[in-house]
């Protein structure tokens, strides 16, 4: 462990925290808001950047779209894009993997 971060005060480790964490805003989707999804902040700080880039989309390509194959029926597909809140970003991105031959990369567009 760092020497220097425990030397810092409570207030100054909760400053850090609070420096890296990450910000969520609840958008209810829905007539009946039955389920609310949740969007991260952006900008994200560098360090969850890199760590976003470095971890997270590798292990979302191979748990999620492999394993999973989220995107591997129409109607996988669809019931992915319910958690879309935007309703025109939700109809285009419809139209764009359920029209395509091959949906592995077409999420990166």
């Amino acid at each position: 462990a760092d020497q220097r971060a425990r030397l810092l005060s409570n207030e100054a480790r909760a400053a850090v925290a609070e420096f890296l964490a990450l910000r969520f805003e609840s958008i209810e989707s829905g007539a009946n808001a039955r389920r609310a999804a949740h969007l991260v902040s952006h900008p994200l700080h560098p360090s969850l950047h890199r760590a976003k880039r470095a971890v997270c989309e590798p292990l979302f390509k191979d748990f999620v779209l492999g394993d999973q194959n989220i995107l591997g029926t129409d109607e996988r597909v669809t019931a992915m894009l319910q958690f879309v809140p935007d309703a025109a970003l939700r109809e285009r991105m419809e139209n764009h993997l359920l029209t395509r031959g091959s949906r592995w990369n077409s999420h990166e567009r």
